[in-house]
């Protein structure tokens, strides 16, 4: 199999243009051409009904897929090992996968592709489900030609996959956030209680499929407001009181965001997936408190006063199990736990997180 996505030097891609185009069995002279890290083919060298047409090469094998772009409508052409001109188009709305509702050109386009491969029934489930974007169509190909081809029938092209496919989500978290004081600190002696509270954002994805279809990288942004609790009694006090009571209000508006690799377990419409990386927040905003209480045997004095949470900004490790499960072509819904470590931080003692995630992404 060779690659045009290299940048070894002009000298390699006339040799590889060269090597296509007499694997293609045509002219090199003005039929085969490289522009951008992507292989393009006059129309007359495929098929004389596509003359004066220039088409993007995605794959050559036991059958051959082209395309191009006019008037926003994607048009796809495939010749078959008997030499047949098969063409297919799909209009702006129908790349992005939607197949709620089959429409007229779907339709169309599923038959077709059911015609050029009837030779390998095992993939009629995978056409009735196909995406019909250039990456996706190129690994439709490559399977028929898995599937059908003999032993000296080799892959001479495939168009590499873009290095990013990048999509976005929405998604909603409930946090318990915990805090355990360390001697000597600050809040030496306080109890604090875990905190529980709900954040919301937006997810930036990328899958990298020409590392992996299954590999991602993420970007989460978000904000919410967390609120802690503690409290502590002191019996060691001067006469004449008898006991001091603190009591710890922490209100911050924090804004969080985390980088991630994700790996999905498995292929289809549910998959099972792990996720790791980097975890920060920051607090924006801080209406902290600690109210007192000096007791006497016959009175208590009570007093309030402002109380400057240290923690400014956070860092730390973050490690997920989740499952994504498709809705269709475009919707997927995830759910995750979530477990973080920050290792980086102005709170006063340990500081971990755990999460509960629900959310959908849109490619």
């Amino acid at each position: 199999m060779f690659c045009f996505n290299c940048h070894s030097g002009i000298a390699v891609r006339v040799m590889l243009v060269l090597f296509v185009a007499s694997a293609l069995n045509i002219p090199a002279q003005g039929q085969v051409n490289y522009r951008g890290g992507v292989a393009f083919i006059r129309g007359e060298a495929v098929s004389p009904q596509l003359t004066g047409m220039d088409l993007e090469v995605l794959f050559d094998g036991i059958a051959d897929l082209y395309c191009r772009v006019d008037d926003r409508v994607l048009y796809y052409y495939i010749t078959d090992r008997d030499g047949r001109l098969f063409t297919l188009s799909v209009p702006p709305e129908g790349k992005a996968g939607n197949k709620d509702a089959l429409e007229s050109w779907q339709e169309g386009f599923i038959s077709v592709l059911k015609v050029v491969m009837k030779d390998a029934p095992s993939l009629a489930g995978r056409i009735e489900s196909i995406i019909p974007g250039k990456t996706e169509m190129t690994r439709l190909m490559e399977e028929y030609h898995a599937l059908v081809a003999l032993s000296d029938e080799i892959i001479i092209y495939k168009a590499p996959p873009p290095a990013f496919l990048p999509h976005f989500g929405i998604f909603g978290d409930w946090n318990a956030d915990f805090i355990k004081t360390m001697n000597p600190g600050e809040l030496e002696g306080y109890n604090i209680d875990p905190s529980l509270y709900p954040t919301a954002g937006i997810s930036l994805l990328a899958t990298m499929p020409r590392i992996s279809d299954k590999l991602s990288l993420i970007v989460n942004l978000g904000a919410g407001r967390r609120y802690f609790y503690g409290y502590y009694i002191s019996e060691d006090v001067p006469l004449p009181m008898t006991e001091l009571h603190h009591e710890l209000h922490l209100h911050n508006l924090l804004v969080s965001g985390d980088l991630l690799i994700r790996y999905d377990l498995g292929t289809g419409n549910i998959k099972p997936y792990v996720s790791g990386g980097f975890s920060g927040r920051t607090v924006v905003a801080d209406k902290s408190r600690i109210e007192t209480d000096v007791c006497y045997d016959s009175m208590v004095i009570s007093d309030t006063y402002e109380y400057v949470t240290e923690e400014k900004t956070s860092f730390g490790l973050t490690i997920s199990l989740g499952l994504s499960v498709g809705i269709s072509g475009r919707v997927s819904i995830t759910t995750a736990i979530s477990y973080s470590e920050f290792l980086i931080t102005g709170m006063p003692g340990n500081y971990r997180s755990a999460g509960l995630n629900i959310g959908a992404n849109f490619q």
